[in-house]
């Protein structure tokens, strides 16, 4: 669908960009806020994300069904991929 050089790329530098923000979050915002306001937003941050996964699985996601027949019909494609020869497979994408 995409140039694999290009998703690779926008991965790395996605990855490169978000250790950099964290890495620079971690050092300025400890050193702006008291470690109790930290401790604070972190156990605020925590139980937020903690009851929102709880949440989603117990409201569940996809009907299993639809879940299944995707799952089966990336299966098929992927067969119907590995019957063509090396050079077609990489040409196609």
């Amino acid at each position: 669908r995409y140039p694999r050089a290009s998703v690779l790329a926008g991965t790395l530098v996605a990855c490169y960009v978000m250790t950099a923000l964290s890495t620079g979050l971690g050092i300025v915002l400890p050193k702006l806020l008291s470690q109790k306001a930290v401790h604070v937003c972190a156990t605020v941050l925590y139980l937020f994300f903690g009851l929102r996964l709880i949440w989603t699985g117990i409201k569940g996601g996809e009907d299993p069904e639809e879940e299944f027949e995707e799952a089966e019909d990336k299966l098929k494609e992927s067969a119907s991929n590995s019957k063509k020869g090396v050079l077609r497979r990489f040409f196609s994408r």
